[in-house]
């Protein structure tokens, strides 16, 4: 899990593709750590690949139910969901 805190060391810095690139290793590395791909959204978002942030957040409800699942990162998700979903010509199944 060291890339996922360097990637959000990287993402503080403004460096989103260094961030992206530590992400995607995590997820090599611990395909089931569901942080990453909750980052990783976020990350895609601010980068402008909206389909993609909404993949990862899919993904991410799909994985295993367990402390990541309370009620305030649901609601984080939904809204982040719906600003992506509005920012281009993107299709939320």
């Amino acid at each position: 899990q060291a890339y996922y805190y360097r990637a959000g060391m990287r993402q503080g810095l403004g460096n989103l593709i260094g961030a992206s690139d530590d992400l995607n290793r995590c997820i090599a590395l611990d395909p089931v750590f569901p942080f990453s791909y909750f980052k990783r959204a976020y990350v895609r978002g601010k980068m402008g690949d909206f389909r993609g942030a909404i993949r990862d957040l899919e993904y991410y409800l799909e994985l295993p139910v367990g402390a990541t699942r309370n009620r305030f990162v649901m609601e984080n998700i939904a809204a982040y969901w719906y600003r992506l979903s509005t920012r281009a010509d993107v299709e939320v199944s």
